[in-house]
């Protein structure tokens, strides 16, 4: 057979070799063969395909993939690991700064905090050979519970940061310098071995007879008034 088209409605008709008229399935209207052209079969399309430089070729473009659900199980389940362990790890590498890991001091290297960071330790216990243990400046808030430092100089405070010493020791020549408005506190039965400085508005409150230096000197008292002669 071959195809043509009725020229009354524009529908494929099938015509037979030899055949002079041929009538439409669809409109029933029968026309005749001579001087009409047979409808050409149609050719399959090729698609246009652009390649941006660094995609793959076509060939591994159009390539079947094959996966097993036992493949898409492990990729699934260590996805979330691959993931996790990434985040985890800038996370970690982002808060160890100065001795600090998540918001707390471990005691390898100084504490060094500024801005508005807070910063907690319990029992941390060292020695320092050169330096200040504890560095606060900025707004940082600071505390220590049962911690000892020793050293050239156990805690330097300035501008407008908290340092709150729970149950510590402070041992050495400079146990704390303060200046700006600082506020360094020594509480509970914390104990300073060495000398505090202060200057500024700072303000430091430390166990009964630890020596200061910079100290606001107390007002004078004020005259005693003229005794009266006795008759």
């Amino acid at each position: 057979m071959t195809p043509w088209n009725c020229p009354n409605c524009g529908a494929p008709a099938h015509v037979y070799p030899g055949q002079t008229v041929a009538t439409c399935t669809y409109c029933k209207q029968s026309f005749p063969l001579a001087g009409t052209a047979p409808t050409p079969p149609p050719q399959p399309v090729q698609p246009i395909i652009v390649i941006a430089p660094g995609e793959p070729s076509p060939r591994s473009i159009a390539m079947p993939v094959r996966r097993t659900a036992a493949g898409c199980g492990v990729v699934s389940a260590l996805v979330p690991l691959v993931i996790f362990g990434v985040v985890g790890f800038f996370v970690y590498s982002g808060l160890r700064t100065g001795g600090l890991v998540a918001g707390g001091w471990n005691g390898s290297e100084p504490l060094v905090c500024g801005g508005n960071d807070s910063v907690e330790a319990t029992g941390v216990t060292v020695t320092y050979a050169s330096g200040a243990g504890i560095n606060a400046g900025g707004n940082c808030h600071v505390k220590c519970t049962r911690c000892s430092v020793k050293g050239p100089i156990g805690v330097v405070a300035g501008g407008n940061a908290e340092v709150d010493l729970f149950d510590s020791r402070i041992e050495a020549p400079q146990a704390v310098v303060a200046g700006g408005n600082a506020h360094v506190r020594m509480l509970g039965s914390s104990s300073v071995v060495g000398q505090i400085i202060k200057s500024g508005n700072a303000d430091v409150t430390a166990p009964p007879g630890t020596p200061t230096l910079g100290a606001t000197p107390p007002a004078p008292a004020p005259p005693a008034p003229p005794r009266r002669p006795t008759r």
